[in-house]
């Protein structure tokens, strides 16, 4: 229990208006303006802006008649406290200079959703109007935002009936903005702190990602390879082949495309320490990636290809761009092969997109015996995420796969669930060695296990 009014020595001489609204002065000030120390169960401990003890013991009132006829009010204002009054959109602005990441994102959902609802529909002026009924509204507004065509949107009818109702997979990505704008404007003294309203999550059921399994992948790798050759000009081969690359690479990668893929430039690739760096402006801040064989000689005949055709290759570049630097839609591209390959129709009814390729990373590196942890650090992604998206009927599908190939890891070679079990660390040295089932092995950076060569 905090120290009793009448006993703390911050404050002289005071004064009770009524038994649930107290005024004082600063024992510590020069100046002798009275405060709002004490309103019903609240300590705002507020500037009154007077010197004169009748005009502060009227305002009191005042902001004592507000709180009694509804506690949620805006009862400084009542008091003639306006400092507070800073709007929507100005506050959103300020918390959005402090965040260091997915910056872009998180502007995003502000001018498209945040500042048109509160600043401009609810004319949100200071914080303290912002209560659970508005928040609520905000929920059914948003999911109703692309069908009412918002004059903001600049679409047609035929796109917004395209974007329908958003998932609730992308609500809850979007409430957390929401939610630390509100925070932040409670610990600038904006709005009441317990009186701040939850923007709950929304309920939503597993989505499986639809991993390209068994020989989809080659499948794919092999009619890109196709219609490299049907191009009809270099330029059209150059594309295609830059495709070809950004499967591959973002396949053996596991990286999120297009966004974290785009902004991977040459100075975030490593190949003298086999790591790629994830930008710090991404989902989920800076991370570092094991980079294996496979995409790694990708990469390296990419570079060669940008080389070849620039005078001077910076380091800035970003990697998946033509060597003119032009940059392609590959997302696009991606789907159009994807026509191509004709895959039958899957059970759960789920089509291949360019997240498939990240789906695919995280289903056969489960498969090949890399725990969760290890995933969890390296793709950037909770343990909980991975197990609600990648079930255990597909990794078992995926490694008989694998067996049917003779290319499953460890295979007859004991229990190594014990190694499996431990995340690696990307720092470790590069090379270390065990005995397993009687078997001497390696244990590459990158968490891959191997028979040693003798």
């Amino acid at each position: 229990m905090g120290r009793p009014f009448s006993s703390n020595p911050h404050y002289i001489n005071i004064t009770k208006v009524t038994d649930e609204a107290w005024i004082a002065q600063r024992a510590t000030k020069s100046r002798t303006t009275w405060y709002l120390l004490k309103l019903g169960d609240k300590r705002p401990r507020c500037s009154l802006g007077t010197d004169d003890k009748r005009h502060a013991a009227l305002l009191t009132m005042k902001a004592y008649q507000a709180w009694l006829e509804d506690p949620n009010s805006d009862w400084r204002s009542a008091c003639g406290n306006v400092a507070h009054h800073i709007g929507f959109q100005q506050v959103a602005e300020d918390w959005l200079a402090t965040q260091k990441t997915d910056h872009a994102y998180k502007s995003g959902v502000i001018r498209k959703f945040l500042v048109p609802f509160f600043a401009s529909e609810k004319h949100v002026t200071h914080m303290a109007m912002i209560n659970q009924a508005m928040v609520d509204d905000y929920k059914l507004w948003r999911r109703d935002y692309w069908s009412r065509r918002h004059a903001d949107t600049k679409i047609s009818t035929k796109q917004a009936e395209g974007y329908g109702e958003p998932s609730a997979t992308t609500l809850n990505r979007e409430y957390p903005t929401l939610r630390q704008i509100l925070s932040y404007a409670a610990k600038r003294g904006y709005m009441e702190k317990q009186l701040i309203p939850e923007v709950q999550a929304e309920a939503s059921k597993p989505n499986p990602r639809p991993a390209l399994l068994g020989g989809d992948f080659e499948h794919l790798m092999r009619e890109t390879e196709r219609w490299i050759a049907e191009a009809a000009d270099q330029q059209t081969v150059e594309k295609r082949k830059l495709l070809a690359d950004w499967i591959w690479i973002n396949r053996y990668t596991g990286l999120r495309v297009p966004h974290e893929a785009e902004k991977l430039t040459w100075a975030d690739i490593r190949f003298d320490v086999n790591l790629l760096y994830v930008a710090e402006d991404t989902k989920t801040g800076k991370r570092e990636v094991p980079l294996r064989d496979e995409a790694a000689s990708r990469l390296k005949a990419l570079k060669k290809r940008h080389e070849t055709a620039a005078a001077e290759l910076t380091a800035s570049k970003s990697v998946f761009t033509l060597p003119s630097g032009e940059k392609v839609n590959l997302s696009d591209m991606f789907n159009a092969v994807i026509e191509r390959c004709k895959f039958p129709v899957r059970a759960d009814q789920l089509p291949y997109s360019p997240y498939s390729l990240r789906a695919t990373y995280a289903t056969f590196s489960l498969a090949e015996g890399r725990s969760y942890e290890w995933l969890e650090e390296v793709m950037g992604t909770s343990i909980k995420m991975l197990k609600a998206h990648y079930k255990q009927g597909t990794i078992e599908q995926t490694q008989r796969y694998l067996r049917k190939k003779g290319v499953m890891p460890m295979e007859s070679w004991g229990n190594a669930s014990a190694v499996w079990a431990q995340p690696v660390s990307l720092k470790q040295a590069a090379w270390s060695s065990a005995v397993i089932g009687g078997n001497s092995v390696v244990l590459t950076a990158d968490g891959v296990l191997g028979k040693a060569v003798s």
